[in-house]
């Protein structure tokens, strides 16, 4: 079985990802590191897989990232990425706001429907 997970290095992500390998998954994370918090948390976060041959780490924008084959042959897609909390939907933030949380949840859509994913799990 093969998953996909936007946003693994989060803590939810990260947790989820060492969950579905441990039950046998291979499992491609994607992530782009942002700086919301500490790049260094997320880091530890996938400490744990960092040495595991199931998991498969892209560093990348989901907004941007080459979903289509990321997604190919992958029955599953869990959508966690996002911009956390509520600040930045107004005011200055509000285009970055709206590229990691309304634009990169179209692309997963798109890309999924696109690579024939039966299943897509989004969370927001």
């Amino acid at each position: 079985m093969r998953a996909v997970i936007t946003g693994a290095a989060g803590f939810i992500g990260s947790h989820l990802a060492e969950r579905l390998v441990d039950e046998g998954w291979r499992v491609t994370g994607v992530d782009a590191f942002t700086s919301y918090y500490e790049v260094a948390a997320k880091e530890a976060n996938l400490a744990g897989l960092a040495h595991e041959p199931r998991f498969e780490l892209v560093r990348a924008d989901v907004a941007t990232a080459p979903l289509r084959r990321l997604l190919a042959e992958r029955p599953l897609v869990i959508h966690l990425a996002a911009q956390p909390g509520v600040r930045g939907s107004f005011g200055d933030g509000f285009s970055q706001y709206v590229h990691d949380n309304v634009l990169a949840t179209q692309r997963v859509f798109e890309a999924a429907l696109d690579a024939g994913c039966p299943r897509v799990v989004y969370a927001s």
